[in-house]
């Protein structure tokens, strides 16, 4: 996974490390797959704890969503400089906070790592396709989704 940081998005994030299990042995595997579960667990509630109490003083703008988003991606942030500065913290490490914990507390964690990443890394072409595609891909899926979806109710 160079260029990334073991982020697991989406559907493939089961095949991603159950291929991790099998390539890197049975037992090494399964830890990782601890310590993004226990990662993720404790993102997920942290998630729900935050929509939940900020629904009441905002009924109708998604401030849980964005707050959520805004303090994962200021961690992902500080994680980033860590990781850039100290090469040698533990797998386990990065599985737990990036992978698990900030990958279920917010979506755009990954988002903002990946794209500062190219930024930094002197590709900004790629840093701007990515942002672009990213906002422009997601509102468009959710967008066809919807239609399919009122589609085939219509029915």
């Amino acid at each position: 996974m160079s260029g990334s940081f073991g982020f697991c998005c989406g559907f493939g994030e089961s095949a991603i490390l159950l291929n991790m299990a099998i390539s890197s042995g049975l037992s090494t595997g399964l830890s990782d797959v601890f310590w993004v579960a226990t990662g993720g667990a404790l993102g997920a509630s942290c998630r729900y704890g935050i929509v939940s109490v900020s629904s009441r003083f905002s009924p109708v703008f998604p401030a849980g969503t964005l707050i959520a988003n805004l303090v994962g991606c200021f961690f992902a942030g500080i994680v980033l400089s860590l990781l850039m500065q100290h090469q040698q913290l533990p797998a386990h490490f990065k599985l737990f906070i990036l992978t698990g914990f900030l990958g279920s507390l917010t979506t755009f964690s990954a988002f903002g790592v990946e794209s500062l990443s190219l930024a930094l890394q002197s590709k900004p072409l790629w840093a701007g396709l990515n942002i672009l595609f990213n906002f422009s891909g997601t509102l468009l899926a959710v967008l066809l989704g919807k239609a399919l979806t009122d589609l085939t109710l219509q029915k």
